[in-house]
């Protein structure tokens, strides 16, 4: 064997240079070599989806799930981590398991099909091994929060994306009760991440507290009703963008086979997943009557509520007699571009674009706000895709309740400000002009619903 022997002169003279450089500023004292290394070592982006199935949709986000598998090399360039909760009545694919596990999602070399085979990984502060199926509670914020913060720990990336799917709504505060088991209950679009087996649903607050803190730089909601300014408003310091959709989504929701083949074919900027978001999904729903989706600039957002407090208000200022209000009401049912399924109980939501545009042109006397507020969307809705060809810039907010097609005498307290519930949102907590108060006030739904002339 040949061994390399330097000389003693050498050896000193190597010594030398290394105290030498090491000790003066070629090498930056704040260097970390470790950190650059594990820096280098990361992906561009990391995927966390929450999908909460404990319920009719069970089956729907195993597709999910699956169209994800069916991306070729999808976790070669990106981390994609799936928790997925199930439910035990509705899908018996997959062994039928009842329960829930968490998945470091890979590609499936067979393509597009209904059959799970991602990696199971082991979550103890949830409960989750191999051997056994726990059902956690999707519901419970704590949930959420462990699962983001165990994705951020094991799967480090430049990027961060959470993506919600299952039922959604955007103003619900927890409720009070718990739902009736399985799927006999009504009304179940107007909650996040139903459980079935618990009987609860995540609310607003809750969501926001979850995510709060957690360096999320994208939140995508794959819910019908995300995209209201009552969301936007929870999450607006916890993330840097919204996309979701104001209206209602097919059952069949996002193709994210379509999606993540084409993002990972970019070069990962953020324009490049927008980009690719919204392909997909004008691609599916182009032809659908009332689809849309929108991206929300989630720093713009407090000046659009401001915005449309002041519109609120001054909107309130115009009615002065019950004829003012009955035929405000009219016009807005009958004006305003609004999403509501008159054949269920259900919630009836406003466009705010719509409602400054129409409210300007009608009332002169909105003119300056109205403008305002359309200015405000514009900036926080950079893009938009609707299938109703309207203006864009589509963000919504709650307005009524309807059953049986008959708009509801009054507001659920979770909406009511000063109602004394302790899981109301920021936005019904913090709103001066819109939101109805428990001892009546000049707001626009106060004078519109509860005040006597």
């Amino acid at each position: 064997m040949k061994m390399c022997v330097l000389k003693k002169s050498t050896s000193v003279l190597v010594a030398f240079l290394l105290i030498v450089f090491v000790s003066c500023s070629f090498f930056n004292t704040n260097y970390d070599g470790e950190a650059i290394k594990e820096k280098e070592k990361k992906k561009q982006w990391t995927f966390i989806f929450y999908l909460a199935g404990d319920n009719e949709l069970e089956g729907s986000l195993i597709e999910d799930l699956c169209e994800i598998e069916a991306v070729k090399k999808v976790n070669k360039d990106i981390h994609v981590i799936a928790l997925l909760d199930r439910s035990p009545f509705h899908d018996n694919s997959n062994g039928d398991w009842s329960g829930t596990r968490l998945y470091e999602v890979i590609s499936d070399p067979k393509g597009s099909n209904k059959n799970i085979i991602s990696k199971q990984l082991v979550f103890p502060e949830l409960g989750l091994y191999l051997e056994s199926d726990t059902n956690v509670n999707t519901a419970d914020k704590t949930v959420l929060a462990k699962t983001i913060s165990y994705a951020k720990k094991n799967y480090p990336s430049h990027q961060y994306a959470l993506v919600m799917g299952g039922h959604g709504t955007g103003w619900r505060s927890r409720n009070t009760q718990n739902l009736p088991m399985a799927a006999s209950y009504t009304n179940r679009n107007r909650a996040f991440a139903i459980d079935d087996s618990s009987g609860q649903y995540m609310s607003v607050k809750s969501f926001g507290e979850a995510i709060s803190g957690q360096g999320i730089d994208i939140v995508v909601l794959d819910t019908c009703f995300g995209a209201l300014l009552e969301v936007a408003y929870e999450i607006k310091d916890a993330c840097s963008y919204l996309l979701a959709s104001e209206s209602s989504i097919p059952l069949y929701g996002w193709n994210y086979t379509s999606f993540f083949t084409s993002f990972i074919a970019s070069s990962f900027t953020y324009e490049d997943f927008f980009s690719s978001a919204f392909s997909q999904f004008e691609d599916a729903y182009k032809n659908e009557e009332k689809v849309s989706l929108s991206l929300i600039d989630c720093s713009k957002v407090k000046k659009v509520k401001l915005a449309f407090d002041n519109y609120a208000k001054e909107s309130a200022k115009t009615i002065q007699s019950s004829e003012d209000r009955n035929g405000y009401l009219s016009w807005i049912t009958q004006s305003v571009l609004s999403f509501c399924d008159y054949a269920e109980k259900t919630d009836m939501f406003i466009d705010l674009y719509s409602f400054g545009k129409e409210g300007g042109e009608t009332f002169p006397a909105l003119e300056v706000e109205a403008k305002a507020l359309q200015e405000s969307l514009k900036e926080a809705v950079p893009h938009s895709f609707n299938s109703f060809q309207t203006e864009g810039y589509n963000l919504g907010v709650y307005f009524a309740s309807y059953e049986n097609g008959v708009m509801s005498a009054s507001h659920p307290d979770a909406y009511v400000q000063g109602s004394g519930i302790s899981d109301l949102s920021r936005f019904v907590k913090e709103s001066d002009g819109w939101v109805p108060h428990k001892e009546v006030k000049d707001s626009l739904l106060d004078l519109l619903f509860y005040t006597t002339f």
